[in-house]
């Protein structure tokens, strides 16, 4: 897809984490945005990408859209709808999580295969919790015949990529796996559960004051690979400009502890030593390490992502 000519795209989700982010991203080049979001997961929040003159805000559930509410002919589909939730969350709502998300993907599917032949690109956002069972580290494109989640949100996305692969808009579908986004436009919901680990390190560290200690559930030595927002949106850019299908890996190329993380994101925020106190007990069925691999990603686009984690570390606390 050659973005220098100006494009109509529609994102699902568009007021999330990673919805927001590529709705103002692809504003900002000039390109007409329609994004779909029921304001579900933060309620009846104000995003920069509202008052855009090119973004149209079509306020309602996935499951209610048909090929009437979008444009005959869209150069970009881009799905990142979901019902998603902090761990704990997904092991007291693990049947909701799956049959919710998995009325989102049909309805979407249906969609798409609806309007399959006036739809130029699709990126379809999946999750590297699909690698949740796997033991080669740091994780490849791994293909969905050697993958074999157990929770009900992954098992839904495997779902979903098997679905894309054997139909009729699997030519022209991108799926990507982005390991732990972050960045600013994650809120901080009081009293909700579904909250990322950063946010909920962010505000317990901001209300500590830096004088008490913080505690945090677990022992500290579960591993990840985090991605900035603005590492996602290049990624995305990149694909979306140069690949026309196929299974991508988006992540940073930094494992930390949940120990090291906190350590960090404290030490930006107080010059006194890091207090944390854990409880030793992990949460049931989280993955212990997850690390993912981008040399895929690397090789097919010729780019490198940027990886400035301490600064979007930096952005989050300060929104905090």
């Amino acid at each position: 897809m050659d973005f220098n000519s100006l494009k109509k795209i529609v994102i699902t989700g568009s007021d999330g984490l990673i919805g927001s982010n590529l709705s103002k991203h692809f504003l900002s080049q000039g390109h007409s945005v329609i994004g779909i979001d029921n304001q579900s997961r933060y309620g009846d929040i104000s995003r920069e990408h509202h008052t855009h003159k090119n973004f149209k805000f079509i306020i309602n559930s996935v499951l209610d859209i048909n090929a009437n509410n979008l444009p005959t002919e869209i150069d970009l589909f881009i799905h990142c709808a979901y019902d998603i939730g902090g761990i704990n969350y997904w092991n007291h709502n693990e049947s909701e999580l799956y049959s919710n998300n998995r009325s989102i993907s049909l309805a979407i599917m249906s969609l798409l295969l609806n309007k399959k032949d006036s739809i130029d690109k699709i990126i379809w956002f999946s999750s590297s919790q699909v690698y949740e069972n796997i033991n080669i580290f740091p994780t490849p494109e791994l293909s969905v015949d050697n993958l074999h989640p157990s929770s009900g949100y992954a098992c839904e996305k495997l779902e979903s990529e098997r679905e894309i692969m054997s139909s009729p808009i699997k030519d022209k579908t991108v799926i990507v796996r982005p390991f732990n986004v972050i960045g600013k436009e994650e809120l901080y919901i009081p009293g909700n559960q579904r909250g990322h680990v950063v946010v909920d390190l962010a505000k317990k560290i901001a209300e500590c004051h830096g004088i008490v200690p913080i505690t945090l559930q677990g022992r500290g030595q579960h591993t990840r690979t985090f991605t900035t927002s603005e590492d996602l949106i290049d990624a995305v850019n990149m694909l979306a400009d140069s690949i026309q299908h196929g299974i991508y890996n988006i992540c940073g190329n930094k494992e930390l502890t949940i120990a090291e993380l906190a350590a960090m994101m404290w030490r930006i925020t107080y010059d006194t030593p890091p207090q944390i106190e854990w409880i030793n007990k992990d949460v049931d069925r989280d993955v212990k390490r997850r690390i993912g691999n981008t040399e895929k990603l690397i090789q097919d686009t010729g780019k490198h992502l940027k990886n400035n984690l301490e600064s979007h570390l930096k952005e989050i606390i300060k929104g905090i």
